[in-house]
């Protein structure tokens, strides 16, 4: 089986906070607004507004848990994995967000330093940036 293509810096936000945080919701009792968790963002502002509310939502679900609720089974509402304890699904989203985040951070660099995806290189004017360690047009240097 061959992996999932490296797709876009948008397509992670949405997926990040549609498919899995507000995807995890049902495991709170939510159900999606309107009937569609997987409304796709207009622009990019609002796709990291709503990644941002999306985040708060599910770190706000597990805060009201509790230290002993958060170590018992999720139960019937989990379906097949209701067996598993709320601790899994909370670790589960970091590790989402995490390693997704580390994938926006690397479309990101790619973007920003001019890489070329047929060339397989960067332009010569964020070559000269590298290799000087200049940031980027208004980032702060390193």
């Amino acid at each position: 089986m061959r992996p999932a293509p490296f797709t876009a810096i948008g397509w992670r936000f949405w997926h990040i906070g549609a498919n899995c945080l507000r995807g995890y919701g049902h495991f709170f009792g939510d159900d999606p607004q309107g009937g569609d968790r997987h409304p796709w963002p207009g622009t990019a502002s609002e796709g990291v507004q709503e990644l941002a509310n999306d985040w708060s939502r599910f770190r706000n679900h597990v805060e009201s848990l509790g230290d002993d609720r958060l170590l018992q089974p999720m139960g019937p509402i989990a379906g097949d994995y209701g067996h598993e304890r709320y601790l899994l699904l909370a670790l589960h989203a970091l590790d989402e967000a995490a390693h997704h985040g580390a994938e926006l951070g690397v479309l990101r660099d790619v973007y920003l330093h001019g890489f070329d995806m047929k060339q397989g290189a960067t332009t010569p004017t964020s070559a000269r940036r590298l290799n000087r360690r200049q940031a980027p047009d208004g980032y702060p240097a390193a």
